[in-house]
């Protein structure tokens, strides 16, 4: 997997991420179970669990625990998530509005224009046309 592979080079290369804080792990088991309050926890969250959450994130492969951290995690501008903001492109389609709320951070991320989120969310046209776009980027990025 790409994202695993990626995302694992960079956590080597960046700085020791030091003890993981236990409110990671509690966090981890909340997003496993589908019990975690995103409002709530997202205030919770330090800069330093980071590299925890990304490692975390990468890996699994559930869609609905990738959803849940992206939702903890989307007020971060830490750049060890870029490769995370990158994988959620991916998102499949959904039954509710969850899918496009994580390509709408996702985007406004990878745009590093936190404000540009509700422009992505409102206009789900917008938004296909935008993701379209970053996954050809993207394409064009990892062949280097």
């Amino acid at each position: 997997m790409m994202l695993s592979f990626t995302l694992t080079l960079l956590l080597h290369a960046s700085p020791d991420a030091g003890a993981r804080r236990p409110f990671v792990d509690q966090l981890l088991a909340k997003v496993k179970d589908g019990t975690v309050d995103t409002e709530s926890e997202r205030d919770r969250v330090k800069p330093e669990d980071m590299v925890h959450l990304a490692r975390a994130y990468a890996e699994t492969t559930r869609w609905r625990e990738k959803t849940r951290l992206i939702e903890v995690i989307q007020d971060s501008k830490d750049p060890v998530l870029t490769e995370v903001w990158w994988d959620a492109l991916d998102v499949p389609d959904c039954n509710d509005d969850v899918c496009w709320e994580v390509r709408a951070i996702a985007l406004a991320h990878l745009d590093q224009d936190l404000t540009r989120f509700s422009t992505y969310y409102d206009d789900r046209k917008a938004c296909r046309a935008a993701v379209q776009k970053r996954l050809a980027e993207r394409k064009r990025r990892t062949k280097k």
